[in-house]
């Protein structure tokens, strides 16, 4: 019996994750299955009111300060017009890396998270047993749609 070198050993543990994303990327859920839980949207409305609410407004209707350029919404119909038929995990990246724009990536992975339930609270998207992972690879496998 031939021994596999620890090496190999670390990187097959490394790359099963992978393999697990790529298929559970095929099993397609929608934010409308239930993604999320009435807490982490909590969670997140804490972490978004500092963080984003200065250009997005306070119900997230794009309307931030007077003083600033307008923003997009981040809930409702314009929203989910905007990111139909996107996964999750490329809101989740794009907030991630680019939000908020004066101090991008401010925000953990979990609070990114917990934002875009509370966006998808206040879009009116069914809450659920499970929070939204706070892992791109998992993400990827949740498509945002406009309607069930």
């Amino acid at each position: 019996m031939r021994k596999i070198p620890s090496l190999s050993k670390f990187f097959m543990m490394a790359m099963l994750p992978l393999a697990f994303t790529h298929i559970t990327a095929h099993a397609q859920a929608s934010i409308w299955d239930g993604v999320y839980t009435k807490d982490q949207a909590a969670r997140g409305k804490l972490s978004y009111s500092p963080a984003c609410a200065k250009c997005h407004g306070e119900i997230m209707n794009g309307s931030g300060q007077p003083d600033q350029r307008p923003s997009p919404a981040l809930a409702g119909d314009m929203f989910l017009f905007s990111w139909n038929n996107k996964p999750v995990a490329a809101l989740w990246a794009y907030i991630k890396t680019s939000m908020p724009t004066d101090n991008p990536g401010i925000l953990s992975d979990q609070q990114t998270s917990d934002v875009i339930a509370h966006m998808l609270s206040l879009t009116g998207i069914p809450t659920g047993a499970k929070p939204l992972p706070s892992d791109i690879g998992s993400l990827a496998g949740i498509m945002i749609k406009r309607s069930k």
